[in-house]
């Protein structure tokens, strides 16, 4: 069956997060024009928590402080350290509610938020906050945000197995992608462009609801649109390459063609622990899929040193979380 985990988590670094992240490279910039690039000595938070004590000396507005708290939160959320992200989104939560101005940011830190409550196996939380985070957006009116909402909220549909509800979200966000195309955006603290993923992402989620739903052939038209949109946008190294094969995989598996699908899967797994590490939760929930497609097909020994792998990949990231959030949570102002 397939995981109660979301599968393309990718968004929250990327797509999602553009906006607190663009103006993060402003507020940086701005702070940091006279004087020379600090050396953070390979601390990826430390220029989160340099931002949060500027704005906290300021005195800044709510809003300008609720960035830099959602900031630090997307930042120990990208390296896994859970319990202090979930405390720095506390923080910034409240500070972003109230400002009007802080509004899309706002809905973009509850989306974020829902990914740690996936990521956390709290599926009915990571819901409540896409729900408030689909409202908000609902009430600006921006097209783009709105698909997004409607993408995220859909891999929590298919977390949950309501594959039919994840297909019509899913869809939503392809029509208003089709004809709103999702702009480029500036990666953290980089000037350089790279394209929007959501509907590449909306495609790969359309290939497991339908698949699920056992309507084979428009599973296998979705996966094969994933393909070409990352083909033609992406590098072959990139983390959406890795989704659209696992994604090509599966389809193929479906569509009855066993030996393509080894190969895809185990590409896309490959691709996803270069990238990520082999005990990132989306390389474990891809090696689950992985294993179950070795069930299926009855490559009992190749199955069972996937779950081996599974089980020891699960083991080290309990352990690793556990030792990271007793020492970040001491660190956080």
């Amino acid at each position: 069956m397939f995981p109660n985990r979301s599968l393309l988590p990718f968004y929250r670094h990327t797509v999602t997060a553009q906006c607190l992240l663009t103006v993060a490279f402003l507020l940086l910039t701005r702070s940091t024009s006279a004087q020379v690039t600090p050396n953070y000595g390979g601390n990826a938070h430390q220029p989160y928590l340099d931002l949060l004590h500027r704005t906290q000396t300021e005195n800044a507005a709510p809003a300008r402080l609720g960035y830099a708290w959602a900031l630090l939160a997307s930042s120990y959320q990208r390296s896994g350290e859970i319990e202090a992200a979930l405390r720095a989104y506390g923080q910034a939560l409240p500070l972003l509610a109230k400002s009007v101005d802080s509004r899309v940011n706002y809905a973009t830190a509850l989306d974020n938020l829902g990914e740690v409550y996936i990521e956390t196996g709290d599926l009915k939380d990571a819901e409540r906050v896409r729900q408030k985070a689909f409202a908000i957006r609902s009430e600006i009116g921006n097209p783009v945000d709105l698909a997004r909402s409607h993408e995220h909220l859909a891999e929590i549909l298919l977390a949950e197995h309501r594959y039919k509800a994840a297909q019509e979200d899913a869809e939503a966000a392809k029509v208003i992608l089709t004809s709103s195309r999702e702009p480029a955006y500036s990666g953290e603290l980089q000037v350089s462009q790279k394209p929007g993923n959501t509907l590449v992402a909306a495609y790969i989620t359309l290939t497991f609801a339908q698949c699920k739903q056992s309507a084979f052939a428009a599973c296998m038209r979705s996966a094969e649109m994933a393909d070409q949109l990352v083909t033609r946008d992406f590098a072959p190294e990139s983390l959406e390459r890795a989704h659209a094969d696992v994604a090509l995989g599966f389809a193929t598996w479906k569509n009855g063609d066993t030996e393509a699908a080894d190969r895809k899967f185990q590409t896309g797994l490959d691709r996803m622990k270069t990238a990520l590490g082999e005990t990132h939760p989306v390389v474990i929930t891809s090696m689950t899929l992985y294993r179950d497609f070795l069930k299926e097909t009855h490559q009992g020994a190749r199955a069972d040193l996937m779950s081996r792998s599974i089980e020891s990949a699960r083991a080290f990231r309990m352990k690793e979380n556990c030792a990271r959030c007793i020492l970040t949570i001491a660190a956080l102002p």
